[in-house]
């Protein structure tokens, strides 16, 4: 209370000589520091009305209040940027600030999923010029980083009710997001609403649903995105691989499970093959023997070739580490002997202490 009293003191001096940014600046500290003396203090447990019964007592002007959210966000106090979005009720303004980061200190407050979705709904309600799908996208972005898919459904959910639907740039984000949570279901259904709904697949949609389909063990569908991935690989005339080794070993080690190497193998002419990805495979005796008779099959001397180079360096590899594992073995027996002496030794000394005590 005192240092409230000092910055009232100083708020009264600067407003009696024209220092108006000075005296702004000065509100918005003062704003500041109320709301984070009347924060709760439990903010896991809070609910909704107990924010706003807190609010209500804050009295301020709207651009105190926006500096005091800008900052709050800034130093990353989660407790005050929502004590200040709900101040933001009674103003009859809306902030400044990215949505997004008022989400994520909700969330980070503890806010569930459904709550936050009603509080997006009511702001867009209220304040009808901040409602686009570039706003939605920016807190469907943020969302995505987080791989909040509870939360990203329920903003999907409240778009209807505000005369809005996903465009093209929502697709993209859900579909990443999904898949990056190993949600491949899910990411499957969205890529089907995308396709229902008239939008173009593009490049980096392709990707991702070549990984929902590798996942689910469909290689049919894998096949069909890898054709569309190699036509506008060749189309841009890009000097670097089709697709980073991992995803490639896992092609082909799904093309060896279904018996058809040897068709995957006339796909990828004229692609260079990831020695990377040989070597992964290489590591399942099935897959590389599978692979290997494909080859053999196809006249892909390339593949044979580094298959049996990869053989030939784990067989010395092995050879390497024998000696290794023969010593750990005597180690292991001489420490076996050495515990059983040890326990024989024992025995001894106990018998002659009770025959002697």
């Amino acid at each position: 209370m005192q240092q409230m009293s000092i910055l009232a003191d100083a708020m009264l001096k600067f407003s009696s000589s024209n220092s108006v940014e000075l005296f702004m600046l000065l509100s918005a500290t003062v704003l500041y520091y109320i709301l984070h003396s009347a924060r709760p203090r439990h903010g896991a447990g809070c609910a909704k009305q107990q924010d706003d019964a807190d609010c209500k007592s804050v009295v301020s002007d709207p651009a105190a209040l926006d500096t005091a959210l800008r900052v709050a966000c800034e130093s990353g106090d989660h407790d005050n940027v929502v004590a200040c979005w709900n101040a933001f009720k009674h103003c009859g303004q809306a902030p400044a600030v990215q949505l997004s980061q008022v989400v994520t200190a909700m969330r980070v407050c503890k806010r569930q999923a459904q709550f936050i979705a009603n509080e997006l709904l009511q702001f867009f309600q209220k304040y009808p010029s901040e409602c686009s799908m570039p706003a939605i996208n920016g807190i469907l972005e943020s969302l995505s980083k987080q791989a909040d898919t509870e939360l990203a459904n329920q903003v999907v959910d409240i778009l209807p009710s505000l005369q809005l639907a996903l465009d093209h740039n929502s697709y993209e984000i859900l579909i990443a997001m999904h898949v990056k949570a190993r949600q491949y279901s899910a990411a499957r259904r969205v890529i089907s609403e995308m396709k229902a709904n008239d939008f173009p697949l593009t490049a980096r949609v392709v990707f991702f649903a070549l990984k929902v389909a590798l996942n689910m063990s469909d290689y049919v569908e894998a096949l069909q995105h890898f054709r569309n991935l190699k036509a506008s690989w060749q189309g841009s005339g890009a000097s670097e691989a089709l697709l980073p080794k991992a995803i490639m070993a896992q092609l082909i080690g799904l093309a060896c499970k279904e018996g058809v190497m040897g068709l995957l193998l006339l796909e990828l002419e004229g692609i260079p093959l990831l020695e990377e990805a040989i070597e992964c495979v290489a590591g399942d005796s099935v897959t590389a023997d599978a692979l290997l008779d494909a080859a053999q099959n196809c006249g892909r001397a390339d593949i044979v070739e580094h298959l049996e180079l990869v053989a030939r360096n784990r067989c010395e590899a092995l050879r390497c580490l024998l000696p290794l594992q023969k010593y750990a073995m005597c180690v292991q027996r001489f420490v076996l002997i050495v515990g059983a002496n040890f326990c024989k030794l024992n025995a001894v000394i106990g018998k002659w202490v009770v025959l002697v005590f």
